[in-house]
């Protein structure tokens, strides 16, 4: 390529993922030079040794505090599970989120998303597993919670035995996997009523 260096902060970027003469994308590099956040210049260097310095609050770079991951509410669960991640930073300069996989597991949609928290619902798996939570945002950057979700057996219900009933009436619900990876049941519904 054209550049053989693209700096942030004084810190050589991670990669330099393409270049043109009119756009240079490189992701940032862990900057230990400054305290977040920080205005850092962004200096290019070409094969031919030239190199450019930003200037100028208009054209710096905004380095700002890593995002990070600090709870995620269940933990476990399977498919349309609602999960909470809260954290700090988590649009990490972006405005939305590209993607967000539960143990590599796409989420089936995304409720809310702010610099605080993201309530997902997640998406079907085929395995038991525990995998990592991570957000992608539109701007590329990542941040990861380390082995912060369990995938359980999907639950399943077979017919009911007794189909219909009134008040006082006793329902007896069977199938597979329904406690869900927990201890016990906290509520359940029937016909949407408590």
């Amino acid at each position: 390529g054209n550049v053989t260096q693209v700096s942030v902060c004084s810190t050589p970027a991670v990669s330099v993922s393409s270049q043109s003469d009119s756009l240079i994308v490189a992701v940032v590099p862990q900057v230990s030079s400054v305290v977040p956040p920080a205005t850092c210049a962004v200096t290019i260097v070409a094969a031919s040794g030239v190199s450019i310095t930003t200037t100028g609050s208009s054209v710096s770079f905004l380095y700002l505090t890593p995002a990070t991951v600090s709870a995620v509410s269940p933990d476990s669960g399977h498919q349309g599970t609602v999960v909470t991640i809260r954290g700090s930073n988590l649009l990490s300069g972006g405005n939305s989120a590209a993607a967000v996989t539960l143990a590599g597991i796409a989420v089936e949609s995304i409720a809310v998303q702010n610099s605080t928290t993201f309530i997902v619902v997640a998406g079907r798996s085929n395995a038991v597993q525990t995998g990592n939570v991570m957000i992608v945002m539109d701007t590329g950057a990542i941040v990861t919670r380390v082995n912060g979700w369990s995938y359980v057996a999907q639950a399943t219900i077979v017919p009911l035995p007794l189909s219909s009933g009134q008040v006082g009436t006793q329902v007896g619900v069977a199938g597979s996997n329904l406690l869900m990876g927990g201890a016990r049941i906290v509520q359940a519904f029937l016909a949407n009523v408590s």
